[in-house]
């Protein structure tokens, strides 16, 4: 039995970014869990001890019910989309990529609007830092505001500026090389045991 990571002491004790770690590590080490073929509700109990889900963006704690529900919504984006092809590990070139979830809530307590993304890591962290100095978030609010205002204040009368948000945006982006990724544990299917993700988007 795996060893059950104490994310929320390391939180009180090491403050948010440690427990982030720890929760990744959590997340890497249940690689044969999610090649056992366990619903994504025990995949959350073993994760979190059934009580705990965190938060990886903002940092907090989630309701695991709800990161089910994120998670499964998810997961019909990937099968409408055809992310990725089912094959023989053995047609396999290379090191297959592993994925993990990448839980927070948009919204607020009161109003929670949580969104789960199925993300493939094809890089090995050196240090702790190098997470933080590839993590590429959505510009904010000020960007979009610095924007308007150039187009704004633009010289040229027949400058005009489009705003476009397109749901999951990556998964129009067709892949450019053969790349294999994990299959999920929330895609397990009988003989899955046997088989990677071929993508065909990005991911």
């Amino acid at each position: 039995m795996r060893k059950h990571l104490d994310v929320e002491a390391a939180a009180n004790q090491h403050g948010t970014d440690e427990a982030v770690y720890a929760v990744m590590e959590a997340e890497q080490a249940a690689e044969e869990v999610s090649q056992a073929g366990r619903s994504a509700e025990q995949i959350s109990t073993i994760l979190h001890g059934g009580q705990k889900a965190w938060d990886d963006a903002k940092g907090g704690w989630l309701d695991p019910k709800e990161v089910v529900r994120a998670r499964s919504e998810e997961m019909e984006y990937v099968r409408r989309m055809c992310v990725y092809t089912k094959v023989d590990r053995n047609q396999a070139e290379g090191k297959v990529v592993a994925t993990r979830w990448v839980d927070t809530n948009k919204g607020t307590t009161d109003e929670p609007n949580y969104r789960s993304r199925l993300v493939a890591q094809e890089f090995k962290r050196k240090e702790k830092t190098d997470t933080l100095t590839m993590w590429a978030p959505t510009p904010p609010l000020e960007s979009m505001k610095a924007i308007i205002s150039l187009a704004a204040s633009a010289k040229e009368p027949d400058v005009q500026l489009m705003i476009m948000d397109v749901r999951r945006a990556y998964f129009y982006a067709q892949a450019r090389r053969e790349l294999y990724v994990q299959i999920p544990a929330e895609d397990y299917e009988p003989g899955d045991e046997w088989r990677v993700g071929r993508l065909n988007v990005s991911l």
